[in-house]
């Protein structure tokens, strides 16, 4: 899942990379990257969610079928997921699976 620039600066790394490094789970290739910018996430609902980030991401290149796995640290509605795995798509990879390291529950109101 890209990062954010503000993030990575504000880290220093990357939480989807650093996830991957840890889990011993090597070759790792940065795909996806973000073309338009979105809000916060924070305090919007998934309807609001998934219009914030929909064609926000795109593959850098093509997939001619390859397999990718979708890597964040949190899920909260799925819409990020669900962007990424759009992009995917697009460009022609196989997605074979998505894996967070945790979930935020469930809100009323979503």
């Amino acid at each position: 899942m890209p990062t954010a620039r503000a993030a990575f600066r504000r880290r220093g790394y990357r939480v989807p990379e650093l996830l991957i490094r840890r889990a011993g789970l090597l070759p790792q290739q940065r795909v996806l990257s973000v073309v338009t910018r979105s809000v916060d996430q924070r305090g919007l609902g998934a309807r609001a969610r998934a219009m914030n980030v929909h064609h926000t991401m795109r593959a850098r290149r093509r997939g001619d079928g390859a397999e990718a796995v979708i890597v964040d640290d949190v899920v909260t509605t799925g819409a990020t997921f669900d962007e990424a795995f759009r992009a995917l798509d697009v460009a022609g990879f196989r997605v074979i699976a998505a894996v967070a390291l945790a979930a935020t529950p469930r809100r009323s109101g979503f």
